[in-house]
């Protein structure tokens, strides 16, 4: 019988191994640091300009000072951020449009990300 539980064990904790390397293959953004090598897409935001992504993006604060952004999926405002100076974070689109139509804001799985800069004088680079 034990051998029969540690056989069942070792399956499930190979299969979950599986599982995870596929996600992270499908997905590297999600468990890697983001590289340099973000896209062919770049835009340079200066304060109060907007842009659109697509796909998953990087804002790129390019100031040492804070850049207050903010997010729109669909029409409405999903999300106001800060990123430190000289930082950058990742967003997924598609995991940000799943969690606000579940948040019951009106959007579509195809709506697209706007992003506008709100900060006073710091300026942000997008990788879309």
């Amino acid at each position: 019988m034990k051998t029969l539980e540690r056989y069942i064990s070792l399956t499930l904790l190979v299969f979950g191994l599986a599982l995870f390397s596929l996600d992270a293959w499908a997905y590297p953004g999600k468990y890697h640091h983001v590289s340099e090598d973000y896209s062919n897409e770049m835009t340079v935001l200066n304060p109060s300009w907007r842009s659109s992504c697509h796909s998953n993006f990087v804002i790129e604060n390019l100031d040492e000072k804070p850049a207050e952004i903010q997010i729109q999926l669909g029409q409405e405002t999903y999300k106001s951020d800060s990123i430190m100076g000289n930082g950058k974070r990742l967003y997924d689109l598609r995991e940000s449009l799943s969690f606000a139509k579940q948040l019951g804001k009106t959007v579509t799985m195809d709506d697209i990300a706007l992003i506008t800069n709100q900060s006073e004088t710091s300026s942000i680079r997008i990788h879309c």
